[in-house]
């Protein structure tokens, strides 16, 4: 069994809902988890959580492919669509972000 928060949320994605290909190119093994909405912060745990985390390959986790806004969007809707609250957890998160709700929920 997994220890710590990290290793629980990994587990989670990678072998409980089986997400285990890149979320992005659909073609490799995802290996990493992305912070596909919100960049982490390590001042900002909150931000280690599935509606931000995205299961991506190597290749399109160092290639900064996954950084756009348009990358961003595609996983807010693909998370709403998994059943996931966006709106209430982006309006809860206990900051201000750069991000602004609107390129989401438009």
């Amino acid at each position: 069994m997994p220890v710590g928060k990290w290793a629980e949320i990994r587990y989670k994605i990678f072998h409980i809902q089986r997400r285990t290909r890149c979320e992005h190119c659909g073609v490799a093994t995802a290996t990493q988890l992305h912070h596909a909405i919100i960049r982490r912060d390590k001042r900002y745990p909150e931000l280690d959580c599935e509606e931000n985390l995205m299961p991506v390959c190597d290749g399109c986790h160092m290639s900064g492919k996954v950084d756009t806004q348009e990358v961003r969007i595609a996983f807010w809707r693909a998370q709403e669509k998994r059943g996931y609250d966006m709106v209430n957890w982006y309006k809860n998160l206990p900051f201000k972000t750069k991000e602004n709700l609107r390129y989401f929920t438009e």
